[in-house]
């Protein structure tokens, strides 16, 4: 497959969160703890909704239930995931797949439930940095790597449909790592993986 640099425009996105994971280095569903005055989940939520024109969907899995009730008032789409136990790509499959189903998205703006820090501008800047070149894909850049958010033109959905297993799309932000340009989002590297981490999160807040 021939992927160029730039080219590519966006007329229609959906933003596909990430919310299926079992948490299982936290023994609690981390989606639903709270931080700020409201879940984590929440706080996702509601910046796609602020940011969106197009659908917002949900990928949901281990605490599927939970999850679908906490969004009961939103304006969002629940998509299940029932292969979530086999990590992360089935998420993102489940999530490009529903986004394909739900319209004629030229593109799909992946987020996960537990970076706190990200907020509409940042994603308002993905969506600028790609109409300003083109790329087929802008991601936001914490440290020295590439990640989440991302946004991916459909040229990528045959890649992203192929993921398998617990990896995400990392190798495939590497393999075409000159062809996507970056927004910097160093609050990127405060995730909330461990219980450990979402003390130091509560922390950090009240610096």
């Amino acid at each position: 497959m021939t992927i160029n640099d730039s080219g590519y425009t966006i007329s229609q996105y959906a933003i596909v969160l990430l919310a299926a994971g079992n948490s299982s280095r936290m023994g609690v569903p981390k989606q639903l703890l709270p931080f700020r005055g409201k879940s984590l989940l929440h706080h996702a939520v509601d910046t796609a909704l602020e940011t969106s024109c197009g659908p917002v969907l949900v990928v949901t899995g281990a605490y599927g239930n939970e999850i679908t009730h906490a969004l009961h008032n939103k304006a969002i789409t629940i998509v299940d995931n029932p292969q979530w136990q086999e990590g992360i790509a089935a998420s993102i499959r489940a999530g490009i797949t529903a986004a394909m189903n739900a319209g004629n998205a030229d593109a799909v703006l992946l987020m996960v439930c537990d970076q706190p820090f990200i907020t509409p501008a940042l994603l308002q800047s993905l969506l600028q940095v790609q109409r300003n070149t083109g790329a087929p894909a802008v991601a936001g850049r914490y440290g020295d790597k590439k990640g989440t958010p991302v946004l991916w033109h459909k040229v990528f959905f045959p890649l992203l449909l192929q993921l398998q297993g617990d990896t995400g799309a990392k190798k495939i932000i590497q393999q075409y790592d000159a062809l996507i340009p970056a927004v910097a989002f160093e609050q990127g590297l405060i995730d909330v993986d461990t219980m450990e981490a979402y003390e130091r999160l509560q922390q950090w807040k009240d610096e």
